[in-house]
C-alpha cells in the first residue's frame, strides 16, 4: 500500500510539473492574445512569434497542441494583415499549417510584379495596355480609338462574304 501511494504522489508531482511548466511555456501566447485583444498589434506579433519559435523548435508539442499552434499562426496573420504588412502575410502563409494553405493572399512585390507583367504581355495584342503601379496593375485606356472590337470584325467579314455571293 505504502509503494502504491508513493507511486500515486510521484505521478501527481510529475503531472503538475508538467502542467506548470506548459503554462510558463505558453505564456506568450496568451500574452499575444490578449495585445490583440487590445488592439496592441505589434506586441501581439511578437508574442505570436515566440509562441511559434517554441512550438516548432519542439515538434511533438507542436502535433500534441496543434490547436494552439494553429491559432498562433491564424491570429499572427491577423495582426499582420491588420498592420498592411502584406509581404509578411505572404511569407508566413506559406508556412503555415495544412489547413490554412491554399487560401487566396496578396503577393509580394516582384511575384505581383511578374504577373502583371505577363498579364500585360498577354494583353498588347488585343490593345490593352496594363501598367504596373503601387504594387497593383493599372488599366489603361487606348490613346487612339480603335475598332469596337471582334463584333464589328465579323460584321464586316459576313457582310463581304454576303456580296461574293451576289
Amino acid at each position: 500500500m505504502k509503494a502504491l501511494g508513493s507511486t500515486l504522489v510521484v505521478i501527481l508531482l510529475a503531472a503538475g510539473l508538467t502542467l506548470i511548466g506548459y503554462a510558463r511555456w505558453s505564456a506568450s501566447l496568451r500574452d499575444a492574445d490578449a495585445a490583440l485583444d487590445e488592439g496592441r498589434l505589434e506586441q501581439a506579433i511578437a508574442g505570436y512569434q515566440t509562441a511559434e519559435g517554441r512550438y516548432d523548435a519542439v515538434p511533438a508539442v507542436k502535433q500534441l497542441v496543434a490547436r494552439e499552434y494553429n491559432r498562433a499562426v491564424g491570429n499572427h496573420l491577423l495582426a499582420l494583415y491588420r498592420l498592411k504588412r502584406y509581404d509578411e502575410v505572404i511569407d508566413l502563409a506559406q508556412k503555415a499549417p495544412r489547413s490554412q494553405r491554399g487560401t487566396p493572399r496578396l503577393a509580394d512585390e516582384a511575384t505581383s510584379r511578374k504577373i502583371i507583367d505577363r498579364l500585360a504581355k498577354m494583353s498588347a495584342p488585343l490593345g490593352t495596355t496594363i501598367v504596373y503601379r503601387n504594387g497593383i496593375g493599372v488599366w489603361q485606356p487606348p490613346a487612339t480609338p480603335q475598332s469596337s472590337g471582334p463584333l464589328e470584325r465579323n460584321e464586316h467579314a459576313a457582310g463581304q462574304a454576303g456580296a461574293a455571293r451576289r
